[in-house]
């Protein structure tokens, strides 16, 4: 390959790397926030993104923001002496998640003087496009009890996405923009100042989150990467393993020979040999040693994969997206000393 230059191609026993990467961006943008009484809010942004990161077909996207809010309150028809403050909002944005520096080009590994394709070039690549929504609203009451709950729903369209290609193309993978992620959050708070003295204070506040997302979109056929899968309708978080052989039917589908396996004390089938058990690995000087049956070579005491599994079924082992997050804050002040303390739940993931 001529002209790549590489550090790393020099001879003896040394370990080196070098990467040379340009990186061009531009942007131009128009903002502008308005006020009127101080009860009505708002704030506008329109913004044109060029990268080089982005496909030559795809160079410049353009984005918004636009959000308002009304401090009801502050009306003078306003009823309640007891609330302070009572604030009722939204917003709408967009953003953009940019491509890998290599993504859009042709990537080959070199490995003793042997060039093998790596990744296929994309370019027609474009940013992922994330347009979230957030509804919420404030209240104070008493002038001492701070409260908000606000609710956020996005979407993520053009997601980039490490796609697997067939054998006959010569390269393992291309990115591609390829799939569609939803999700929800809501969000709650409550604060107070418990006590609230010239020399000595103690606020404390109290946080709630929960959040939710979905694959609801694909536009290639599902596959697994690493202990993900990649699928319409996976809920994101979700994780899966192999599926391991703990009767004969799962090795040898249609029936075959299993008396040269045994079931170990994990309640998985494993190979032993003729005349032997799970037991035997130790006394009989076994482990490290293997055997063929069928055709096939088998590690001893080794737990052996399923064969006749649907690659579609294998295990669901747990989700790392919790049911909902707690958390409890505190800050107490005395004199010119102030202890902040700072408790974090996580509850319902199950990994």
């Amino acid at each position: 390959a001529k002209d790549v230059p590489d550090f790393s191609n020099v001879a003896g026993n040394i370990t080196a790397g070098s990467s040379i990467s340009d990186v061009i961006a531009e942007g131009f943008f128009l903002i502008t926030a308005l006020d009127y009484q101080g009860k009505y809010i708002s704030d506008f942004l329109v913004r044109r993104d060029g990268s080089s990161l982005f496909g030559p077909e795809e160079r410049w996207q353009t984005y918004y923001r636009a959000s308002g809010a009304w401090r009801m309150a502050q009306e003078g028809w306003w009823p309640y002496d007891a609330v302070d403050e009572f604030k009722l909002r939204y917003s709408i944005g967009t953003a953009g998640g940019r491509p890998g520096f290599a993504w859009q080009y042709e990537t080959y590994a070199v490995s003793q003087g042997v060039i093998t394709p790596v990744s296929l070039g994309n370019r027609f690549l474009k940013p992922e496009r994330s347009t979230e929504q957030e509804v919420g609203a404030e209240v104070v009451l008493f002038n001492k009890i701070n409260a908000g709950l606000t609710y956020a729903w996005s979407e993520v369209q053009d997601q980039l996405l490490q796609v697997p290609l067939p054998g006959f193309v010569g390269f393992s993978s291309q990115w591609q923009n390829a799939g569609t992620l939803e999700s929800s959050t809501v969000e709650a708070f409550i604060e107070t100042a418990l006590v609230d003295g010239p020399e000595v204070g103690w606020t404390s506040r109290l946080n709630f989150d929960r959040t939710r997302q979905e694959i609801s979109q694909l536009d290639i056929s599902p596959y697994r990467t690493g202990f993900l899968y990649v699928r319409e309708g996976e809920e994101l978080g979700s994780f899966y393993g192999t599926v391991w052989a703990s009767t004969c039917d799962q090795i040898f589908a249609g029936g075959g020979d299993c008396s040269a396996f045994d079931v170990n004390s994990d309640g998985y089938l494993v190979y032993v040999g003729e005349g032997n058990t799970a037991e035997d690995g130790i006394a009989k000087d076994l482990w490290g040693t293997s055997g063929e049956v069928g055709g096939r070579t088998f590690e001893w005491g080794i737990p052996i994969k399923t064969q006749d599994a649907d690659d579609s079924e294998f295990l669901f082992m747990g989700n790392t997206t919790p049911d909902f997050n707690l958390s409890w804050s505190n800050n107490v002040r005395w004199k010119n000393f102030n202890l902040y303390a700072l408790l974090d739940g996580e509850f319902g993931a199950d990994i």
